[in-house]
C-alpha cells in the first residue's frame, strides 16, 4: 500500500442493504481508530449515511474522510433525493478534504428525466468549487 500511495476507504452500508455492523459513520470511525494505520479510513456515502439518519454534511464536520461517494437512497439518481448536498458540498469546501468525490448511482429506467450524464453534470456544477 505504501510504494503505491494507497489507502484502503472503509464505508458504512445501512442495514437496507444488508449490512448488520458498520452501518453508521461513526461506527467505521470507531474501528479506523481502533486499527490505527495511515492506510485506512474513513468514507462518507451520502445516501447510506442518510438511510440511517446521519447527516453527511455533519459527519464530514465531525471527521474527516478519505474519500466521499455522493449518492441517493437504493442508488436513485440525486436529483430525485431530498438530501440537501448543497450543505453537503459547503462542508467539503469548508474542510480540508481534498479527495475525490465520486458520484454513485444506476442507471435509471429510460422513462426517468434523470440519466446519469444529467446526474453527472449536476455533480460537477455542484460539487466542483473547490
Amino acid at each position: 500500500l505504501k510504494s503505491n500511495g494507497l489507502r484502503l476507504a472503509l464505508e458504512p452500508n445501512a442495514p437496507q442493504y444488508g449490512a448488520d455492523y458498520l452501518t453508521t459513520y461513526s461506527d467505521v470511525n470507531r474501528l479506523e481508530k481502533l486499527i490505527d494505520s495511515p492506510f485506512i479510513g474513513s468514507q462518507i456515502d451520502t445516501g447510506c449515511l442518510d438511510m440511517v439518519g446521519v447527516n453527511s454534511a455533519t459527519a464530514l464536520e465531525a471527521h474527516l474522510p478519505i474519500h466521499i461517494h455522493i449518492s441517493a437512497p437504493n442508488l436513485g439518481s440525486p436529483l430525485t433525493s431530498a438530501i440537501n448536498y448543497v450543505e453537503v458540498s459547503q462542508s467539503i469546501n469548508r474542510s480540508e478534504y481534498h479527495g475525490w468525490v465520486v458520484l454513485e448511482m444506476l442507471e435509471q429506467p429510460t422513462e426517468s428525466h434523470h440519466s446519469v450524464t444529467d446526474t453527472a453534470n449536476w455533480l460537477k456544477r455542484t460539487f466542483d468549487s473547490k
